[in-house]
């Protein structure tokens, strides 16, 4: 399990529409299920915690990319 597993997951899911339907499913209800982001992750070839997960999120928010940004804006909403 590794950091870098998690930030190259995040790098794939950026590439990857398909991916990006499925984890937005991970961001709900004003909550991020990092949990279910490193199972994900998993089965997509990736090994990392969800503890690894939430670090290279919140270590990215500078750099989010236009997906990113969307999940966190829709999270804010949801928690409203």
């Amino acid at each position: 399990m590794s950091v870098t597993a998690a930030r190259d997951f995040r790098q794939h899911v950026n590439r990857m529409s398909t991916l990006q339907a499925e984890i937005a499913q991970y961001f709900s209800n004003g909550a991020i299920d990092y949990a279910g982001m490193a199972e994900l992750g998993r089965r997509s070839g990736f090994d990392f915690t969800a503890e690894e997960a939430k670090r290279i999120l919140f270590a990215a928010a500078d750099e989010m990319s236009n997906f990113e940004r969307e999940m966190m804006s829709a999270l804010r909403t949801s928690a409203d």
